[in-house]
């Protein structure tokens, strides 16, 4: 007979969180912070700040105004906020972010457009606590 304890359930529980898929699918719109452990596809609206353990895709249709924090970030669609991305940042080809970068690499393909002012983070850098600024955005600012 098997044996399973507690602490291998929630173990199990914990990867099938930071492996899961969240999506905000095209006409969705949210308004609110999101906060994920998981990879987060965004192809509709998102009003607020975003804070994700992994993974933050935006694609052609998806639309933010608010903040990014995430390891890694594929920009197709617009953001209208600052980003913090502990890794690679790619701005895709018909991406574009009116904010400001906080980021370790960055990858901008050809018609990707960026508007705002990068900070590199060195490696060493601390970015372990990956936390959204809730001060307002560019466009926040501006109305």
């Amino acid at each position: 007979m098997l044996k399973s304890s507690k602490s291998a359930d929630k173990k199990s529980l914990n990867n099938q969180f930071s492996a899961s898929i969240n999506l905000i699918g095209t006409g969705t719109e949210v308004i609110g912070d999101i906060k994920v452990k998981g990879d987060l596809r965004i192809d509709g609206k998102v009003s607020g700040n975003i804070q994700c353990a992994s993974k933050v895709v935006l694609g052609p249709t998806g639309l933010v105004k608010g903040n990014i924090s995430s390891v890694h970030a594929d920009i197709s669609g617009l953001v209208n906020g600052n980003l913090k991305v502990n890794e690679y940042l790619f701005l895709k080809s018909g991406g574009t972010v009116n904010g400001d970068l906080e980021i370790r690499h960055l990858v901008v393909e050809e018609k990707g457009v960026f508007n705002g002012k990068c900070t590199m983070i060195k490696n060493g850098g601390d970015m372990n606590a990956l936390k959204v600024n809730q001060e307002k955005t560019p466009i926040d600012q501006k109305e």
